[in-house]
């Protein structure tokens, strides 16, 4: 009897979710946020977890099923993660209007007088953007009107030693890519975060980042190589009850 319980047992128990899936293969870092990982522990077990970034215990993080909000400038997440000539990012974050911006993450800095630095941001005309400081500059993902309220979105950026760069947002039927050169590629001394650590202008990124995955990857990626994280980051997404745009 006791043989055929333990086998129902592990047959429903294997047949359950994985709240910690399979890290991306030769990512630096790879972490799945919400209650059930609240030490921010990175799922590829090399990295180092996460630090919350914040001062004021008011900025504290809070916790959803499979969120994490991040609150305004300099309360997001660092990491120990260096940026390299060839780097990819990339995350799924929920899109809520703000009226002020918020920075997804990266490490672009304030001011920008200093060099380097590229993070994705939500504008507060509800756009999803990315700028690399110095180098590509700003260039627009997904527009507001194609933006849906609430929505799951995965987005990625690729960049390479040549400042050669790849932005690539999921989507169930055709992805949206962004692809150009920029005038020159910058490392920048600053780790890459989670949310808004580097940024410290309230005015123009105090809003609340949403966020699911967050993936950086030490080298640069194709186009096909990007779709193939999303398709993989859909079924990670699925099984935690979230689907993506």
């Amino acid at each position: 009897s006791l043989r055929t319980f333990g086998s129902r047992y592990e047959n429903s128990f294997t047949g359950l979710n994985n709240p910690y899936p399979t890290a991306e293969s030769g990512a630096a870092g790879h972490w799945i946020f919400g209650t059930s990982n609240q030490l921010y522990i990175d799922l590829t077990g090399s990295a180092t977890n996460l630090v919350e970034n914040n001062t004021d215990p008011a900025d504290d993080p809070v916790f959803a099923l499979n969120t994490v909000t991040l609150k305004g400038a300099e309360a997001g997440l660092l990491s120990d993660i260096s940026d390299t000539p060839d780097f990819t990012m990339c995350f799924v974050v929920k899109a809520n209007a703000t009226s002020t911006g918020k920075i997804i993450g990266g490490n672009l800095g304030f001011p920008s007088s200093v060099p380097g630095g590229n993070s994705f941001f939500i504008s507060p005309g509800n756009e999803i953007r990315w700028n690399e400081r110095s180098g590509a500059g700003l260039n627009t993902l997904v527009n507001s009107a194609s933006i849906v309220g609430g929505g799951f979105y995965f987005i990625a950026a690729s960049i390479d030693s040549s400042d050669n760069f790849i932005l690539y947002a999921g989507d169930s039927t055709s992805p949206t890519v962004v692809t150009g050169t920029g005038a020159g590629r910058q490392v920048s001394t600053r780790k890459m975060s989670v949310g808004n650590v580097h940024y410290p202008d309230p005015t123009n990124f105090d809003g609340d980042t949403f966020a699911c995955e967050a993936i950086f990857f030490n080298s640069a990626k194709t186009q096909a190589e990007l779709a193939a994280i999303y398709s993989r980051s859909v079924s990670r997404m699925s099984a935690r009850n979230i689907t993506l745009q």
